[in-house]
């Protein structure tokens, strides 16, 4: 009972922490906003015109309504009054703008940043413009923002606008990441340095459908990020449109990669689903284009729901086998899947937000990917070293065998050679020496025979006291 208690009690720790974990990615979305530069001035009020109608009042921040699908163009137009006009030159901070924008002061067009690739404005993007002073006058002054969408479904965004000296407006050196989207380029290498890591070890165990999937989800990630680059070729802008539909292969190949490292047989239909199913919903899209949308809310439902069934077999085996990177590979999949629904409910204009998000949970999955990718490689390595462990030691025990065995063979090649040694002497001493002893007694009792004398009978003694010593001497050899 108390094994089981202890087994429990030690699982608990890692479980709350990976709950937290997956809390604080749900919620941080939601409370977690770019700061507002409190000394700037601020502009929460504007009348705004959808495509030439009569322009009205709205609140910033502001969604576009759903009702205005395809081509729209929006024209914001905000009043302001100086006091006196500014000494230096201001900057306008926009904290989140969705769809292309422009911006005119006083009748003059300002210059926006410059565009860098992974600057992608239909997904959220932070601006910082910069007012010369001479188009501010003492009194009213005028700001008209555009923003246009040339086409798709996604609503546009405006939040407050800020006017201040750029140390006042952008206080917070962070927010430069998002002023240069170094954060997208952030996420671009990391996708590069995973994949790149991904190809390598999958070269080496191609065997293991673990890496195979891996490497599969890394490719298109890395593909996806790809297309978020602003200067492609034409060839490829024509097909981005298309691009949404293979949204549904990721949440088929994260159910692949948890199945294969839960170890459970995937479906035979996984494989063919995951070219299938983006095939047929973009077929459906080219065979009905009033249905786009919903073809496309079709591809990501799909991802979202794969995303989540994942993460479900993932916390499951988490909590059966104790495995600490099964819950956090869950998580990053539950973050996808809950993050996707946001960025539905954003899309429909549901939820008020001036970012997509997933873009952004992208790096997470890939960190979660790499973290199980190197526990997986140190797990490989502490097994190689466990059996080099369990060889060294049988090859000492089959060394020390081989030793004692090479020392009784040594004792049994002595005992032989002093064996021949003592049958030499012994074949030396029986048919030399002791065949000259037997001659000499043998003349002796020949001549003691024939003469009648005993002369010779002390040496026939000696001989045959000699000949007895010499059979002792065969014998103790």
């Amino acid at each position: 009972m108390k094994p089981q208690k202890q087994r429990q009690g030690a699982l608990a720790v890692p479980a709350l922490l990976l709950l937290l974990l997956a809390a604080a990615l749900v919620v941080l979305p939601e409370i977690l906003r770019l700061p507002e530069p409190p000394a700037a001035l601020a502009f929460r009020q504007a009348m705004v015109s959808f495509n030439g109608e009569p322009a009205q009042p709205v609140g910033l921040p502001h969604t576009w309504p759903r009702r205005m699908p395809g081509a729209t163009e929006a024209r914001y137009e905000i009043g302001f009054t100086l006091a006196r006009p500014p000494a230096t030159a201001q900057h306008l901070y926009f904290p989140a703008v969705r769809q292309e924008l422009t911006a005119t002061l006083a009748g003059e067009q300002l210059d926006l940043p410059a565009e860098t690739p992974w600057r992608t404005p239909a997904q959220g993007t932070t601006i910082l413009v910069r007012v010369p002073a001479d188009l501010l006058r003492a009194g009213d002054n005028r700001l008209e923002l555009t923003l246009s969408r040339a086409d798709g479904a996604l609503s546009g965004y405006l939040s407050p606008v800020f006017l201040g000296e750029a140390g006042t407006v952008v206080r917070y050196p962070w927010i430069s990441g998002f002023l240069g989207s170094q954060g997208r380029t952030t996420a671009f290498v990391l996708h590069l340095v995973v994949f790149i890591g991904l190809a390598t070890v999958w070269g080496a165990r191609r065997h293991d459908p673990v890496f195979r999937w891996l490497l599969v989800l890394g490719g298109t990630t890395l593909a996806f990020t790809l297309a978020d680059i602003r200067t492609l070729p034409d060839f490829v802008e024509l097909l981005l449109p298309f691009f949404v539909f293979a949204l549904s292969s990721f949440g088929l190949m994260a159910l692949a990669l948890a199945l294969a490292i839960l170890d459970v047989r995937r479906p035979p239909w996984l494989v063919r689903a995951v070219v299938g199913v983006p095939a047929a919903l973009l077929l459906l899209d080219l065979a009905v284009p009033a249905l786009r949308l919903a073809t496309a809310m079709a591809s990501g439902g799909i991802a979202i729901l794969g995303h989540l069934v994942a993460a479900v077999l993932l916390a499951r085996g988490f909590v059966r086998e104790r495995r600490w990177d099964l819950g956090l590979l869950a998580v990053p999949f539950f973050a996808v899947a809950w993050i996707g629904v946001r960025d539905i409910l954003v899309l429909l204009g549901t939820v008020e937000s001036g970012f997509l998000l997933s873009l952004y949970v992208r790096p997470l999955t890939l960190l979660a990917i790499l973290v199980l990718l190197m526990r997986r490689l140190a797990t490989s390595l502490n097994s190689l070293d466990s059996a080099n462990d369990v060889l060294r030691q049988r090859l000492a025990e089959q060394e020390a065998e081989l030793s004692a065995l090479h020392e009784r063979e040594r004792q049994r090649a002595a005992q032989a050679v002093r064996e021949d040694e003592r049958r030499r002497l012994m074949h030396d001493l029986h048919d030399g020496l002791s065949g000259h002893l037997v001659s000499i007694i043998a003349l002796a009792e020949r001549e003691a025979g024939g003469s009648g004398s005993g002369g010779k009978r002390p040496i026939e003694h000696a001989a045959r006291e000699a000949l007895d010593d010499l059979r002792l001497v065969i014998n103790a050899l």
